[in-house]
């Protein structure tokens, strides 16, 4: 749940604490009636016929996000495709660099990982690096459980470790999705692509993922048990020596 209600512009997204993450079928569509309602919510009103819609949430070790492409009804498994760009360090920095990172997927399930810092221009200053083997990203046509449009349309669900990105309460943020038949890229921020398409724009034309309530802590529920576990069984030592030194 968010605490309060914070202030969100128009280049602002919002993710919550949720444990929707542990119900979900990374299947690429809205599998089930109530698989992402425990998610943020965000309509893209580039036309009311071709909008797209983002849903996204954390809990404390992934980001998940659904995009439903309402308007790309056109399906093409080679061509159509997401990506979804974090700007780990919120530098906004005028060309990629080692912080940000993309993670682009095809409707046919294949995944590129992207990171910036590299010097060639014609790659848009990015460079391929490994995929992680815990980041899941799958393209799919929506069926009857679809919240947005019974019409048979593009979707896409995402699931990235927050270690990958680093644990934030901001982070730089791009969405972009590419319908092959209409040869149109929407995203968001909304006006991100106008001087950059065909490329990524750059992270300074990107806008902001919040975590408004910083449910997104430094360190893991797991992390901070297992730095703890020695003052717990220190404590745990003590108690009983001194139980026994009373009672002997």
């Amino acid at each position: 749940m968010i605490c309060g209600t914070p202030q969100i512009f128009a280049d602002e997204l919002v993710t919550t604490l949720s444990d929707a993450n542990s119900g979900i079928i990374y299947d690429g569509i809205w599998t089930y009636t109530t698989e992402w309602k425990k998610s943020s919510l965000e309509k893209i009103p580039k036309a009311s016929e071709d909008q797209f819609v983002i849903r996204i949430g954390h809990d404390y070790e992934n980001m998940f996000l659904f995009l439903d492409v309402i308007g790309d009804t056109s399906i093409n498994r080679l061509g159509d495709r997401a990506i979804i760009c974090f700007d780990t360090l919120l530098d906004k920095s005028n060309k990629p660099k080692i912080d940000d990172y993309c993670f682009q997927v095809s409707l046919d399930g294949k995944l590129t990982t992207l990171n910036g810092d590299s010097n060639n221009a014609i790659s848009g200053f990015y460079k391929k690096v490994e995929n992680h083997p815990n980041v899941i990203a799958v393209g799919g046509v929506s069926n009857e459980f679809d919240r947005y449009s019974k019409v048979p349309h593009v979707s896409f669900e995402y699931q990235i470790p927050i270690d990958v990105i680093g644990r934030s309460s901001e982070y730089g943020f791009y969405v972009g999705v590419f319908d092959a038949q209409s040869n149109q890229m929407y995203s968001w921020p909304e006006n991100a692509l106008e001087d950059n398409y065909p490329f990524i724009p750059s992270p300074d034309n990107w806008g902001v993922l919040l975590s408004p309530d910083k449910s997104i802590p430094e360190f893991s529920f797991s992390i901070i048990f297992y730095l703890m576990l020695p003052i717990i069984m220190g404590f745990a030592i003590f108690t009983k020596i001194k139980f026994f030194t009373l009672y002997k």
